[in-house]
């Protein structure tokens, strides 16, 4: 399967091990990471090492920036990742 993930950034330990651990299980072909402005530098460390990750397992890596603070801009940008990178979505929360 041609599945994507996507994981929206985070700092703590915990969310590279859920990141590997969904990298393992679902063994995507693309990663998309969202990330917010206001937390751009603390998540940094954090998105390369999953992009280092990801680039030496031949997983694209995609950042993209997103506004957390709007509600409607966040939305959009959510509709706008699933609409450019997801043929079929399926969500688990």
């Amino acid at each position: 399967m041609n599945s994507i993930l996507i994981a929206p950034a985070g700092w703590e330990e915990r969310y590279l091990l859920g990141v590997h651990a969904d990298i393992e299980q679902f063994q995507p072909k693309k990663i998309v990471v969202p990330f917010s402005m206001q937390y751009k530098d603390r998540t940094a460390e954090s998105r390369e090492k999953i992009s280092s990750y990801a680039n030496s397992n031949g997983i694209e890596y995609i950042e993209r920036m997103m506004d957390y603070q709007s509600s409607a801009s966040l939305y959009q940008d959510i509709l706008s990742i699933c609409t450019e990178h997801c043929v079929y979505a399926t969500i688990r929360l």
